[in-house]
């Protein structure tokens, strides 16, 4: 299969799922779209009441920790590997990310923005502490690649770690109030999902990462669902505005040094054209499901 056709695949399948996400999203005007997650959700509720609330909710994270799945079919399936895919799909993460913090978590905390803007800045820091920390001992031990790479790879991780520890406080908040809110939030979540999982995967492997360790990397972050749903309990929502604050600035770092920097290298303006287009995908299709 050709590159134009792995191509026209991939905005098939962006093209698809922004639809999906505006008919079956926040933003759908009527109930009728949502009949399939109606259903869905009444066949989880009717499986897990009898449950507490604390083992409803690991179920949530559960849920929304089965993401990747659909996306390393993807990838297995049409064998992705060409750097120019991979570019297209690492656009439409950072475009995602940062559709994330500006459509998703800032509204979420903005009552308390002013208190809490300040842990926005500490989660950037943190992030450049720790590339330069990692980066340091690269060089002490004569192990730093030329690109980079292993550095890049370590911040995505954490960085995809801290997104499925915030989604998990929001799990365990909602099944915390009530049992329908919890099912409901954990599918919107899922189906949010998806667009990050397209671009962890595809930047992993553009870092030269094989696709099995980027299964198990992507299963092992995947825990973070369920300790958000753990400390969540614990704590309830007395410092969630403030993890969600930090979380942010960690996943703009993420989004605009490493993903985005990592994409200044291009070499045509084709490939320009086709970062931008992905990254627009991103930002709607989060638009479209929060």
């Amino acid at each position: 299969m050709g590159l134009n056709k792995k191509l026209l695949i991939l905005i098939f399948f962006f093209s698809t799922l922004i639809n999906y996400s505006f008919e079956h999203g926040l933003h759908s005007a009527g109930d009728s779209n949502n009949k399939y997650q109606k259903y869905l959700e009444k066949f989880i509720i009717n499986n897990i009441k009898h449950l507490s609330k604390l083992n409803q909710a690991t179920i949530g994270a559960a849920i929304i920790s089965s993401a990747p799945i659909p996306i390393f079919f993807l990838i297995v399936a049409f064998k992705i590997k060409d750097i120019t895919i991979l570019d297209v799909m690492s656009s439409f993460a950072a475009g995602a990310l940062i559709g994330d913090v500006f459509i998703h978590n800032l509204p979420e905390i903005q009552r308390s923005y002013q208190h809490n803007s300040l842990y926005i800045c500490w989660g950037i820091l943190s992030l450049f502490m720790l590339e330069k920390i990692i980066s340091y001992y690269e060089e002490k031990n004569k192990k730093l690649n030329v690109n980079g790479k292993q550095t890049n790879i370590i911040i995505s991780l954490v960085g995809d770690f801290m997104h499925n520890f915030t989604d998990g406080m929001a799990i365990g908040a909602g099944f915390n109030k009530n049992l329908k809110l919890g099912v409901s939030l954990s599918l919107s979540i899922f189906f949010h999902e998806i667009p990050h999982e397209v671009g962890d995967f595809s930047y992993l492997l553009k870092q030269n990462m094989n696709i099995t360790n980027a299964v198990i990397s992507q299963l092992i972050t995947a825990l973070g669902s369920f300790l958000g749903v753990y400390v969540s309990f614990e704590f309830g929502e007395m410092y969630s505005d403030r993890i969600i604050s930090f979380a942010s600035g960690a996943f703009l770092y993420l989004a605009i040094n490493t993903i985005m920097g990592d994409l200044k290298r291009s070499r045509s303006l084709l490939h320009i054209s086709y970062q931008a287009i992905a990254f627009i995908f991103g930002v709607c299709i989060l638009d479209a499901l929060l």
